[in-house]
């Protein structure tokens, strides 16, 4: 964790956002916000001159292309923010509060991440497995992620993720991962056989990532369509397909979030016979989603973070001895 203050550059088209978030942020003593600017342009000397520890975005920025800018800030955590969303909501201040802690620790667990595991390259399993894991996310989710992934063996089955990120920032969130990881972490793609050893990242942005059957196999379907539970992808459009598809021979996690996405998903996978769990309260950012999931049903046992991945492979382990 951070021991001093955490600087922060405010990125934001309008004047009204600006003061907003700025006023937000100040409340919280472990944030400093050190800059402001209306657009890119004005921002990159900004942030060349002060190295902020975090960036926040405004999802509708004019001007510079969005993609150049995230290349030549790569290493800096960025959260993107929307700024209609921004008035007079408290709740919505706490989350952009958290998100940007989060942001700022990522680096820090991506430098020290031999304290998880001895990180191996991960190899082409000898053979398909008809088991898959599911995790879905959203706030808190990206550090969670950080810190389960590594302790997964490299011949787990694959695993399927949506965590909740805006468009072209799960690209660089898979990269990370596939860095601290023995499985091979990638974004999904529209067709991808989901393979033992790997990892497969729903992309952020306009598309659902659900899961068929094919054949003895399973793939990756990415769908255009309305937001469900205001996520796209959503957590419950996925689990809700391994649920169909998969059925018994899945196992599955909700992780730290807000909202109630994937709560009615992880239902539909207990009730299929699959191994269910969410995340405790204790050790989640915000309990909204495992705390939904546990509520409605859907979750067989709470479990804190560091525990899920033995609950998740443990439903596996003998067939795949087998």
């Amino acid at each position: 964790m951070f021991k001093k203050p955490i600087r922060v550059v405010v990125i934001d088209s309008s004047v009204e956002g600006r003061r907003h978030l700025v006023e937000g942020l100040q409340k919280d003593a472990q944030i400093q916000v050190v800059g402001m600017a209306a657009n890119f342009y004005n921002a990159r000397d900004l942030i060349d001159e002060l190295q902020p520890d975090v960036i926040t975005l405004d999802a509708e920025i004019p001007r510079m292309n969005r993609i150049t800018f995230l290349k030549r800030f790569m290493p800096i955590p960025k959260v993107i923010i929307n700024s209609l969303s921004l008035q007079g909501l408290a709740e919505m201040d706490r989350d952009i509060i958290s998100r940007i802690k989060i942001a700022a620790n990522v680096q820090t667990i991506k430098q020290d991440r031999s304290e998880f595991c001895d990180v191996e390259a991960a190899k082409p399993p000898d053979k398909m497995s008809d088991k898959l894991i599911a995790i879905g996310a959203s706030t808190g989710g990206v550090d969670a992620l950080c810190r389960i992934l590594p302790t997964f063996p490299v011949h787990c089955p694959g695993i399927v993720i949506v965590q909740h990120m805006p468009i072209g920032f799960t690209s660089s969130l898979a990269d990370r991962l596939n860095g601290l990881s023995k499985m091979f972490v990638k974004e999904a793609e529209d067709g991808d056989i989901v393979l033992p050893g790997r990892v497969y990242l729903a992309p952020g942005g306009l598309r659902h990532m659900t899961i068929v059957r094919f054949g003895n196999q399973y793939k990756i379907k990415l769908t255009k369509g309305s937001p469900v539970n205001h996520s796209c992808p959503s957590v419950d459009v996925l689990f809700s397909s391994v649920a169909l598809h998969v059925g018994a021979n899945a196992s599955a996690a909700i992780l730290t979030g807000m909202g109630k996405d994937g709560a009615k998903g992880l239902l539909d996978i207990r009730r299929a016979g699959g191994a269910t769990v969410a995340q405790d309260e204790a050790t989640s950012v915000v309990f909204g989603m495992p705390h939904m999931a546990n509520k409605l049903g859907g979750a067989k046992c709470i479990a804190a973070l560091d525990t899920i991945p033995s609950i998740l492979f443990r439903s596996h382990v003998k067939s795949l001895e087998k």
